[in-house]
């Protein structure tokens, strides 16, 4: 893999694959996806079968329901869109360092200079088909010498397939394809339709100074594209770079909810990019225009990076009842000028129970104070790596101890790790899983196998190593319930709360385990509260205890 060679993914179809996720009893019928809810609301996604009926993407949702009588029509959901996308853009950067989203589902991505990490350039495709595939969506790759002959290859594939176009040889792959896989307006192709071009290669031996004539600045693109050239720039996306939008207004607005609803339609995608990168933002600018065309630029700040728009928002409304516009607004723009690292995803978020937990704790009545330790964080990736117990420092010139304990939100948790014992490694364990979520932890131990019946679960979070670091991806849960013993006994036997665990097993017989041995059980329960830190090995289908809370 020498020379510029670029790499194209395509999810076909994206947002009709995202909506037939939730309701695949949709698979056989009709499908449209709109703008929004209204009747006049602009169609952005069709199936094949809403195709063949007739239905394009020009034209309004009434509109294609008065075509097609058995029509389903579903409002595109953005926030599923962008959270879908994040996740794809987020693996994708395991295989490649530069990554770049054009449009929803389809990324490129920089295909030169991975001959260390990859046999080949099928090696390369395979491991992106796969990677897409974790997810349930089908996947189309191609690579070529640039991002339109890469994308037209990713386009002409089967699902789940790719191709590959050798540097040099992009016009003989061109050559016998249709006009349609160029973009062009539609005056324009229907023009070509009349000179009797169809094929690429047909449009590529005429003349290029009669195309330019015929079509201006559009002729000399067409000409290029058709030889399989392309001077498109590849704008991988980075952290840390200004990220900015506008909206332009057709009526002036005055009311300070019209403005925060534009605001946060602005800035909620916005915030989205810096979340495939793990970071947040603690500053932004609104700069709003008004109707004497002045400007008012306001900034916001928050105390720490996040990625939540209400937080902003929130303080944007502070703000803007402060300053008493006196014109109406005509047009908004939000900047984001710089981005920084989250140390957690979850930094907003506070303990499961609702119960505040102190940062600091005081250890005045301790006399010995070299007998207490305090967690210090260490820059490491793996969760087990990243803590180490250190004694407390005392302070001689006060007889003060200098406490410098440390209770940070990590990653994996929702809230406060105080009173987490990590296991070093983890241990494996065996998760019983019954309608997609889990509801019995059964630890082996030297006295025989201990579990705990889980009644509420948070997660999952998902923790994976860059490109660059070491290969492992692990789906983080917090879980609660009530510990139970397991006794070597034909006849079951009920808890004090009534619940028949072996009876709720056979009901529910789907195991994620490490073993598969069988086994007979008497389920006694101990009233003990358990709180437990899993993950689930998606590298090697296993499921680990990370850690107990005490």
């Amino acid at each position: 893999m020498t020379g510029e060679r670029m790499a194209c993914l395509t999810i076909p179809n994206f947002r009709v694959v995202l909506c037939l996720h939730d309701e695949p009893f949709l698979q056989d019928k009709p499908l449209v996806l709109t703008a929004d809810d209204s009747d006049l609301a602009p169609i952005v996604a069709i199936n094949e079968k809403a195709a063949s009926a007739g239905l394009t993407l020009d034209i309004t949702a009434t509109q294609a329901a008065t075509l097609c009588s058995d029509l389903a029509i579903r409002v595109n959901d953005t926030v599923k869109e962008i959270e879908a996308s994040n996740a794809v853009f987020k693996k994708l950067q395991s295989l490649s360092p530069f990554v770049e989203e054009t449009d929803p589902g389809r990324f490129f991505l920089d295909a030169a200079g991975l001959t260390l990490l990859y046999k080949d350039e099928r090696t390369f495709a395979e491991k992106m088909i796969r990677l897409v595939q974790t997810f349930g969506y089908p996947a189309r790759a191609g690579i070529a010498g640039n991002k339109f002959v890469a994308a037209v290859a990713a386009e002409i594939s089967d699902d789940n397939a790719y191709a590959i176009v050798p540097t040099g040889h992009e016009g003989a792959f061109l050559k016998d394809l249709p006009i349609r896989h160029i973009p062009l307006s539609p005056e324009t192709e229907e023009t070509l339709h009349d000179l009797g071009l169809k094929t690429i290669g047909q449009l590529a031996a005429f003349p290029a100074n009669e195309m330019i004539r015929r079509f201006g600045p559009e002729g000399t693109a067409l000409s290029q594209l058709a030889r399989g050239e392309s001077d498109t720039y590849f704008l991988p996306e980075s952290p840390g770079e200004e990220l900015t939008d506008s909206v332009h207004l057709t009526f002036p607005i005055h009311n300070t909810a019209a403005i925060l609803t534009y605001i946060e339609q602005l800035l909620s995608p916005l915030l989205a990019k810096p979340k495939r990168f793990n970071q947040g933002c603690r500053r932004i600018k609104v700069t709003l225009t008004l109707e004497n065309k002045k400007e008012q630029s306001l900034p916001v700040y928050v105390e720490q990076p996040t990625l939540d728009t209400a937080i902003f928002l929130r303080q944007f409304s502070l703000d803007l009842d402060k300053l008493k516009l006196s014109r109406g607004v005509t047009s908004l723009k939000v900047t984001i000028p710089q981005t920084e690292r989250l140390l957690t995803e979850q930094l907003i978020m506070s303990p499961a129970d609702g119960m505040a937990v102190s940062e600091k704790k005081s250890f005045e009545n301790i006399n010995d104070h070299s007998s207490v330790y305090t967690p210090r964080l260490h820059p490491a990736i793996l969760p087990e790596q990243r803590f180490s117990l250190m004694p407390l420092s005392d302070r001689r010139r006060n007889k003060q101890p200098i406490i410098e304990c440390f209770h940070p939100s990590p990653l994996y948790s929702l809230g406060n790790i105080s009173g987490l014992r990590l296991f070093q490694p983890p241990c494996r364990v065996t998760v019983v899983i019954a309608e997609h979520r889990p509801v019995e932890l059964i630890i082996d131990g030297p006295t025989g196998a201990e579990s705990c019946c889980i009644t509420s679960w948070h997660g999952p979070w998902q923790l994976s190593g860059e490109w660059w670091a070491s290969s492992f991806d692990r789906l983080y849960y917090e879980v609660r319930g009530y510990q139970v013993s397991r006794l070597q006994d034909k006849q079951p036997r009920r808890n004090r709360r009534g619940f028949d665990l072996q009876n709720h097993l056979q009901k529910h017989p789907f195991i994620f385990s490490n073993r598969h041995a069988e086994r007979s059980r008497s389920i006694t329960t101990v009233q003990q509260g358990c709180r437990y830190l899993l993950f689930y090995d998606r590298s090697n289908s296993n499921w680990f205890l990370q850690g107990v809370f005490d």
